[in-house]
């Protein structure tokens, strides 16, 4: 892949990441925010409240990646980025040979 990769195959690493991470850690929730789940001034929408509001009630921690700070974002600094998003977790960001898809390891 690429550092300019879709929005959507970035959500979908990030799923597997995140399932991966929940089956031993259970608790943390990286939500990757496309267009969609905002207005036109930036505002998150009110399913995307919803959604954050109803995992956290269930305990969930719930880190945010909004699609306008990652597209920003090239190679290494996206595994910064991350690493400062889960810091204060059990979990970091590991470097991987590919700075497009980083590995989150415990």
């Amino acid at each position: 892949g690429t550092a300019d990769q879709p929005l959507d195959e970035v959500a979908g690493r990030a799923r597997k990441a995140v399932r991966a991470a929940a089956a031993e850690y259970a608790e943390i929730v990286i939500e990757v925010d496309g267009p969609s789940h905002y207005d036109d001034e930036r505002r998150l929408h009110p399913a995307s409240k919803m959604i954050r509001c109803l995992l956290a009630f269930a305990d969930w921690a719930v880190l945010a990646v909004p699609y306008w700070e990652w597209n920003a974002l090239k190679g290494h600094d996206r595994t910064a980025y991350l690493q400062e998003l889960l810091a204060g977790t059990n979990l970091s960001v590991a470097p991987s040979p590919s700075p497009a898809q980083p590995e989150v390891v415990r």
